[in-house]
């Protein structure tokens, strides 16, 4: 009898694990994957195309947990980029985005910083409560504009994880002539035409007393024959003169351009404008500009410091002497001592140049509104002194300086020789 329950006992738990090894053998074969043709498994495979984690013996991952609610203002654009399609040069694109505030606080606008001077942020709204709706109207003048054109603002807020975003304005601009430089009188090179071929009327840095004589060729952009009517230059007295001709019948013309001296210092601005044909663009006009330097030029007149940009902390001050008098920096200071400046040593290729580092204070710097000063002191009988002022903006004056913060100046040591 002990012997037949012990055979039962037997065979039951042999039908058991052999029931087991069929349920795992059949699971087996389910997700078997394919060999490669060769009698070798491939490599398993998970869901996302990757190793398996015992495949790459990378230890398995838990199961995602959703991120935790985080507290302050949110900003939400549905539309950050809009296309403008094409249109011609000198269009002003409008276009206003806007924004909504999907967090627990206040989000506050805390600039909008366009790219270059030719965008500009409109009135916008600078303060959101949560859930409220803003809107930033971005404008673009597309006048200096030519073919495919990506323009856009930064926008800073107070958003703890995106503090800064952009929008953007993009399509294509198109002129009614292509304008290239064909022949120039101080060019005498085909490598100095080269540099020179998209300059069109801009003649850059001459001498008063130069004579100056361009050509340039003037290529139909359009889908229909082109027609242009020269108008007098603007404005009368200028010292450009300018005379138009037909090369190819309604497709190329030539355009020459004079310049008499003597050019006054400074820049001489003018401009050409000409009849068209083209109803979208009946009016279209060419910029002409020379500049003569003054006797002691200094690049930049002033320096702008904006706590956004805190990559670029080396500056230059370059001082030229275009005169005929020679002169010498004796002495450079600086009114914050969180500056650092340093005179380059004299470049025997530039002996007409001085040229003064200036290293930004480290981090998030800003100036004040009444501005830092780089005080420079030479042997020049005229300007025995030149001042650069370090500024918060581009556009806006040095506020006067607050009486309770006299001006006091941390000379350098000057270079030997």
């Amino acid at each position: 009898m002990y012997s037949r329950s012990v055979c039962l006992i037997g065979v039951l738990s042999i039908a058991v694990l052999g029931g087991c090894r069929s349920e795992r053998s059949a699971s087996a074969e389910k997700n078997k994957v394919p060999g490669d043709g060769a009698g070798r498994p491939a490599t398993a495979v998970n869901a996302t195309g990757g190793r398996s984690p015992s495949e790459s013996g990378a230890p398995a991952s838990r199961s995602p947990q959703a991120p935790a609610a985080v507290e302050g203002p949110k900003w939400e654009c549905d539309q950050s980029r809009y296309d403008f399609g094409t249109v011609y040069a000198g269009a002003i694109i409008r276009h206003p985005f806007e924004f909504r505030n999907v967090g627990h606080q206040v989000l506050k606008v805390l600039e909008a910083k366009p790219r270059c001077s030719c965008s500009v942020a409109e009135n916008y709204t600078r303060v959101l409560k949560p859930g409220e709706t803003g809107r930033i109207p971005f404008r673009l003048n597309t006048a200096h504009k030519d073919g495919f054109v990506d323009e856009w603002l930064a926008i800073k807020t107070n958003d703890p994880r995106r503090p800064i975003m952009t929008i953007r304005l993009n399509g294509v601009v198109k002129t009614v002539c292509r304008v290239e430089v064909i022949s120039d009188a101080g060019a005498t090179s085909a490598s100095e035409i080269a540099n020179l071929v998209k300059a069109r009327g801009y003649f850059g840095k001459i001498k008063a007393h130069d004579h100056l004589k361009r050509v340039l060729r003037m290529t139909n952009q359009t889908e229909r024959p082109l027609s242009l009517t020269m108008l007098p230059i603007r404005p009368s007295g200028s010292p450009f003169k300018a005379s138009l001709r037909e090369v190819r019948p309604g497709q190329t013309f030539e355009l020459t351009l004079i310049g008499e001296p003597p050019f006054p210092p400074g820049a001489t601005n003018a401009v050409i404008t000409f009849k068209t044909n083209i109803v979208e663009k009946p009016i279209y006009t060419l910029p002409l500009s020379a500049y003569v330097p003054p006797r002691i030029e200094v690049m930049p007149p002033k320096i702008v410091a904006d706590r956004n940009s805190t990559r670029f902390k080396l500056r230059h001050i370059t001082i030229t002497n275009n005169g005929k008098t020679p002169f010498k920096v004796t002495g450079v200071a600086v009114s914050s001592p969180a500056f650092k400046l340093a005179v380059q040593r004299a470049d025997p290729a530039k002996p007409n140049q001085t040229v003064i580092e200036v290293t930004l204070p480290p981090g998030a710097y800003q100036p004040p509104p009444y501005g830092e000063v780089v005080r420079i002191e030479t042997t020049d009988a005229e300007k025995p002194v030149i001042e650069v002022f370090v500024l918060p903006s581009l556009t806006r004056p040095p506020t006067p300086r607050p009486a309770d913060k006299p001006l006091k100046l941390y000379p350098i040591a000057m270079p030997a020789g």
